[in-house]
């Protein structure tokens, strides 16, 4: 999201994206005095048009459930008692009581009973689809593996390694939350893909709007057909996907644009598609194709047509290296 801390021009223009836009940048940028331009275009924003008090109350009474697991996976240190009261009357007095549901979250108990707990594992070359209790979906791609974890305020799935496409049916009073490596993807209902490698978590929107936070700072808003990438140490820029391209394993193709020979060789071992080694001379080089899972070797044999490699069989390994 490209809008500037002390100004909303940017912001949605949808009441209820905008209030999860802002949930996220105050929540973010603390009681410091850099924020006071962010609060002061808050407080505007949320007296321009009685539509956005309520879009952000009923965004802020949804969100009440995620603070108990943010403290619980350390995504941020709770202020010290001084600063969270000093933060609470600048923001009081800017937003009104609105900012109160945000403020809350620092009081509010563990979600209590597990109300549906499960482990889903595939093995290579499989595909599952798990079916939840409320209505959502996980279609797991070939090598994934999720623990699901329902209970009174909370949705939780972590994605443990792998692909896996989210169809999450809407609960206003218990958001989901899926845990990604180095990244947290908040929604309420949409549908969506998460992938989990080695080095890096993408994730890619279908329909609806996801709110994606780095571990390490930084949070963005996610809306259909945009997608980003989170590293160790940052997050991404968005990018356009398009629709075809969220979860493209599902219809039995996997699409790599501008990705790394070494990363494509990953994503085919860890589905059981093919035995590739690349060479260390390779292993950067960018590659844009379409394979498809019903025929590999066909997509590694064309490489050289496209990079600057060659590609041998040995035995049932193939081999890339420079040439």
């Amino acid at each position: 999201m490209a809008a500037s801390r002390d100004d909303f021009s940017e912001v949605s223009g949808n009441p209820d994206e905008a209030a999860l836009q802002w949930l996220m940048r105050l929540r973010e940028a603390g009681d410091g005095p850099s924020s006071a331009g962010l609060r002061r275009a808050f407080s505007l924003w949320l007296q321009a048009d009685p539509a956005h008090r309520q879009a952000y109350e009923k965004r802020a009474a949804e969100w009440q459930a995620l603070e108990p697991l943010a403290h619980r996976y350390r995504l941020a240190a709770a202020p010290a008692p001084s600063a969270r009261r000093r933060w609470l009357a600048g923001s009081l007095v800017a937003a009104g009581a609105a900012c109160a549901g945000v403020a809350a979250w620092q009081l509010l108990p563990r979600d209590g009973a597990i109300e549906f707990e499960r482990t889903a594992e595939t093995a290579p070359g499989r595909s599952e689809t798990l079916e939840l209790p409320d209505g959502s979906r996980i279609v797991l791609d070939a090598s994934a593996r999720v623990d699901v974890r329902y209970q009174a305020r909370s949705r939780v799935v972590a994605l443990q390694g792998g692909a896996a496409f989210f169809d999450v049916a809407r609960d206003a009073s218990r958001p989901f939350e899926v845990e990604a490596g180095w990244g947290r993807i908040t929604v309420l209902g949409t549908a969506f893909e998460v992938e989990r490698a080695l080095d890096f978590t993408k994730v890619s929107v279908l329909r609806g709007s996801v709110g994606v936070r780095h571990e390490a700072g930084g949070s963005v808003v996610l809306t259909g057909g945009q997608g980003v990438s989170l590293q160790s140490r940052h997050m991404g820029a968005v990018r356009s996907v398009p629709a075809d391209h969220v979860a493209s394993w599902r219809s039995g193709r996997l699409i790599f644009e501008a990705m790394p020979l070494q990363q494509v060789a990953d994503a085919l071992v860890r589905r059981g598609l093919a035995q590739v080694r690349v060479a260390p001379n390779a292993a950067q080089l960018p590659v844009t194709f379409v394979v498809r899972t019903d025929d590999v070797d066909s997509a590694l044999q064309a490489l050289p047509d496209v990079l600057p490699v060659r590609v041998q069989r040995h035995g049932a390994e193939i081999r890339v290296a420079r040439r």
